[in-house]
């Protein structure tokens, strides 16, 4: 076995789910480590050690996560002799993400029915549907996957766009005077445009969750031609039920997508969220396009006299998005410096573009490998004492002319997540980061709001850790083989980058530095600088 092998389990040993295809063998592994948990918690029979967090062995690793009555096991091991072993806390962020994928299409109702009857097959829930986002999940943690945003507890955005055109769609979105509406989000492929929620800080959105929305969005390859309405439980916003979100693509070149989220499950919503998206179709100046959507067929004769207004029949139509166009057809003949956004949209999705944008800020430092930037912004709320934080990141692809194989690209990914533990704990031992996560787990157990909803911010610790600003400002670095691993953190921004050992690291500290001042000096062209929100009504 070469590197992570996931299993998701039941407290009877049942599989949920694994990235192991040998149904037999997963089987076997689940009643192996049941039943060495069995032996290690305290139970009458037990050595009495406690819950039992992770098994070393030379290169091979057992990492252990408890979720209630569900069972989350990372086994690792090194691929090569230049391969290296994640640390513990770094699969235990993928366990967490894992988790909150599945709590995502299932919410905590799984958890009631384990305690209900712990024999219980929780596998047979999880469809082939499931089964891809979990999937996705892991991809994007892994080595091939954009693991910084995951690790520096940020998103993606979308760049450079001018902050007055980002906030023209933001102004568009923020518009939408529809009832029952708890996020609105716009999407450029998997990278973030805008986000508007409410300014009661309870009820913002949490970076893990809008991560998870992201991985749903991805995987729905029929968003090009077709509304959907999706049910999804957001895990750090309310465990105990589903909000339903109405996605639609914009624009298919750039790949522009409205995300638009309710409280209710209804027709009339989903009719609502279908007229502002042409309102803000409209607003950004997008021009309309044939394309297929859903209607609802109120002539059918076959719709029950009783029951809810979810019982409807469902028809795939052709029509124009634009009522005003007739047989569909669209004018085109709108002046092109009235679509500036859209323009400058689809520029920033050429790869040229990305390429430019880099060698701007990197300039002719051919040392400098790789880098990671997080920018904290601020969300404004009901209360000033409780701002919520935005946080976005920049994340360079990793070359695979510098980082061949899987392995080494893992060990990038590694080397910063030490470093971040190192800014935010002083230190990246075990002891440490368990202790840390431990009184995180508490710290949200005994600060109970009334006016919040159930979450699980107390099951994922390392999530809240990644998501959560170092205290101190510094810089801290780790030399290993040929390259310069260096992370530093200030006011409302997190950096890592990786640089060639042939750089002194006096000079590879201010390489870093001069980077991070030409990418704060950009904030508001790079990020969502102003993001706005909903005043409670």
């Amino acid at each position: 076995m070469k590197g992570n092998n996931i299993i998701v389990m039941t407290e009877a040993g049942k599989p949920i789910f694994s990235t192991n295809d040998s149904e037999e063998e997963v089987g076997r592994q689940a009643a192996l480590f049941q039943a060495i948990r069995t032996a290690v918690d305290g139970n009458d029979d037990a050595l009495g050690l406690g819950e039992l967090k992770s098994i070393h062995s030379g290169s091979f690793m057992i990492v252990f996560m408890e979720a209630g009555a569900i069972t989350l096991v990372s086994m690792i091991e090194k691929g090569d002799k230049e391969g290296i072993v994640e640390t513990e806390a770094f699969a235990r962020i993928q366990l967490e993400h894992v988790y909150a994928q599945l709590i995502f299409s299932m919410t905590d109702h799984a958890q009631k029915i384990l305690a209900q009857n712990p024999g219980f097959d929780l596998g047979t829930m999880v469809t082939i549907t499931e089964k891809k986002l979990l999937n996705a999940i892991l991809s994007k943690c892994g080595p091939d996957g954009n693991v910084g945003q995951f690790l520096t507890g940020s998103v993606e955005t979308v760049f450079p766009i001018p902050h007055n055109l980002r906030n023209q769609a933001s102004r568009a979105l923020h518009s939408i005077n529809v009832p029952n509406t708890a996020f609105g989000i716009m999407l450029v492929g998997s990278r973030l445009l805008s986000l508007v929620q409410s300014a009661f800080r309870p009820h913002q959105l949490r970076v893990s969750d809008l991560q998870l929305i992201i991985n749903v969005v991805d995987q729905k390859t029929s968003i090009a031609s077709s509304e959907l309405w999706i049910p999804m439980c957001l895990p750090r916003f309310n465990t105990s039920g589903f909000l339903y979100a109405y996605i639609r693509c914009l624009d298919e070149t750039s790949q522009l997508k409205l995300i638009l989220l309710s409280t209710h499950n209804t027709t009339d919503q989903f009719q609502l969220f279908h007229t502002a998206s042409d309102q803000i179709r409209k607003d950004m100046d997008i021009p309309a396009t044939q394309d297929t959507v859903l209607k609802i067929d109120t002539s059918s004769q076959d719709t029950p006299t009783s029951g809810t207004k979810t019982d409807v029949a469902w028809f795939l139509a052709e029509c124009s998005f634009d009522d005003s166009i007739e047989e569909g057809y669209v004018s085109i003949g709108k002046a092109q410096d009235e679509q500036l956004l859209l323009n400058a949209i689809q520029k920033s999705c050429e790869p040229s573009s990305f390429k430019q944008l880099v060698e701007r800020y990197v300039g002719n430092e051919e040392s400098l490998l790789h880098f990671v930037f997080r920018m904290d912004v601020k969300v404004r709320s009901e209360s000033s004492n409780q701002r919520g934080l935005l946080s976005q990141c920049i994340c360079t692809p990793i070359m695979l002319q510098d980082f061949p194989n899987a392995n080494s690209r893992r060990r990038v990914y590694v080397m910063y997540q030490k470093l971040s533990l190192r800014l935010r704990l002083g230190s990246a031992t075990v002891e440490s980061s368990m202790d840390a996560l431990d009184m995180i787990a508490l710290d949200d157990k005994g600060a109970s709001d009334p006016s919040s909803f159930p979450t699980l911010t107390s099951t994922c610790p390392s999530i809240g850790l990644a998501e959560s600003p170092p205290n101190m400002h510094g810089i801290t670095y780790i030399v290993d083989g040929d390259e310069i691993f260096l992370g530093m953190n200030g006011r409302d921004f997190e950096f890592y980058m990786t640089i060639r050992n042939s750089v002194p690291i006096k000079q590879a500290a201010a390489i870093g530095t001069k980077l991070v001042r030409r990418l704060k000096a950009e904030e508001k062209d790079l990020f969502l600088s102003n993001p706005m929100t909903w005043d409670v009504r």
